[in-house]
């Protein structure tokens, strides 16, 4: 069990890594990035965040999302 949570803890901090370098290399804030926009300039980050979190990690699609709208 206590495996598991630092797992997820590591997953986690890397989802935020993950996250805001690609804020930077796009110029977007968090809160652009997750803000619902459909704006290409801002659903091209987002798309990306979304699958390297998924892909590079071991969280769920759930907790991807939270992770991801904790910025409000």
């Amino acid at each position: 069990m206590v495996n598991l949570l630092v797992k997820t803890m590591d997953d986690r901090e890397l989802a935020e890594k993950i996250i805001d370098q690609i804020c930077r290399r796009y110029k977007v804030t968090r809160e652009e990035m997750f803000g619902g926009a459909h704006k290409p300039s801002i659903a091209h980050p987002r798309l990306l965040a979304m699958y390297l979190v998924r892909e590079k990690t071991k969280l769920t699609i759930n907790s991807s999302i939270e992770l991801c709208l904790r910025a409000f």
